[in-house]
């Protein structure tokens, strides 16, 4: 039997997280993650060309800095610390 052809998926994400993610993918070294299989590398460098195409590949610092804040204030206390 046949497997069938991959599809897309589309998602709703606030373009503040978007933006906070596409940043943290294009500043992690990737080699640092714990990968358990070389699809999951694969997997995230597809979603960052996703959202590059998405979304363009420019912003700002100030930008940046708005979008994390903005983001950060839906988290609960404890899960801000790093």
């Amino acid at each position: 039997m046949d497997e069938p052809e991959p599809g897309f998926v589309g998602l709703r994400v606030w373009d503040r997280s978007v933006l906070v993610l596409m940043d943290w993918l294009l500043t992690t070294d990737e080699s640092t993650l714990p990968y358990t299989h070389p699809a999951q590398k694969q997997a995230l460098r597809d979603l960052l060309t996703a959202i590059e195409w998405s979304r363009g590949l420019g912003y700002t610092d100030a930008e940046l800095a708005v979008a994390q804040e903005q983001v950060s204030s839906n988290m609960s206390d404890e899960d801000r610390e790093i």
